[in-house]
């Protein structure tokens, strides 16, 4: 019975996280498990790259170690099609290993463009660091953390900018990288 419980807390969870993110304006989308190995070794933090031995295509020969590619692929994508503003977020899996279980459910966040679609209220301005730190904040309250108790910290993961960068820690557990795409990734 606690496991039923544990699974409903989890939705409900997920539920509340898809909510606050849809209200700020942040389509949800679902990509694929798979990328490409060498645009999967750019963001790898892990150990190795999951190979997978009979894939479906050659650009899709690894299991996913980040969704952060494939959120970038999505609006490059859109931008070649002249959407430039978009928001998008994925709650998904991360591979880490290949036995069951070595995954990770992550949820990531891409802002891109311009903040205000034609306003004649609010002055025109991209983007930033700040705005995704004010959703990070916002996603915490809803399910029930004061954001006051994480620290935050200046570290940097090799797929960010080094200047425009940074981390949350609930103790010593990491729960949140956040930055700019590092402009030789970009």
């Amino acid at each position: 019975n606690k496991k039923i419980n544990s699974v409903s807390d989890n939705f409900l969870l997920i539920n509340k996280l898809k909510k606050i993110l849809t209200s700020r304006n942040i389509m949800e989308t679902i990509t694929w498990s798979f990328l490409d190995k060498s645009v999967n070794d750019d963001f790898n933090q892990f150990d190795k790259s999951i190979i997978i031995e009979n894939p479906i295509s050659s650009d899709l020969n690894c299991l996913r170690s980040s969704l952060i590619p494939n959120l970038l692929n999505v609006i490059k994508k859109n931008n070649k099609k002249d959407i430039k503003n978009i928001s998008i977020f994925e709650l998904g899996p991360v591979f880490f290993g290949n036995e069951p279980g070595d995954q990770s459910d992550v949820l990531t966040v891409i802002r891109s463009g311009f903040k205000y679609e034609k306003s004649w209220i609010e002055k025109n301005r991209e983007f930033d660091l700040f705005d995704i730190k004010a959703d990070l904040i916002s996603c915490l309250k809803t399910i029930g953390f004061n954001h006051h108790i994480f620290k935050q910290k200046n570290e940097n993961v090799g797929y960010f900018h080094p200047g425009k960068s940074g981390c949350f820690y609930l103790g010593h557990d990491k729960i949140a990288d956040l930055g700019e795409i590092h402009p030789n990734i970009l």
